[in-house]
């Protein structure tokens, strides 16, 4: 336990010690971390009756395709939930809750751009 406890606060000095103390001329080397991109425009999607909130979201993404609109009708269709006030989706770019339009949401994710 001891030696874990030193290993990590030294490993730490060590880290602090070349980012503080580094030659100028050394280009200061950071970590690359790459985000993979989702499968689906929506995180997931839920249908909203009264107070009752319903996940369809595996069903949905099992019934999908690519360059498919989802439309609040085509849910009501292929889910058997035909009694929804409305439907919402997490976008999975922004991670804002969003009712779906009637003219539906495009089964495409885009690349983020920086």
């Amino acid at each position: 336990m001891l030696y874990q406890i030193y290993s990590a606060i030294f490993s730490c000095c060590r880290r602090v010690d070349k980012l503080l103390f580094r030659d100028e001329s050394e280009p200061l080397q950071t970590l690359t971390v790459t985000i993979p991109l989702p499968d689906y425009p929506w995180l997931s999607l839920t249908g909203i009756r009264g107070d009752e909130e319903i996940d369809v979201t595996e069903l949905v993404n099992s019934k999908v395709e690519d360059g498919q609109y989802v439309t609040p009708q085509w849910l009501s269709v292929n889910t058997n939930e035909v009694d929804i006030d409305r439907w919402e989706y997490i976008d999975s770019m922004t991670f804002d809750v969003r009712e779906i339009p009637s003219d539906g949401v495009l089964n495409e994710v885009k690349p983020k751009s920086d």
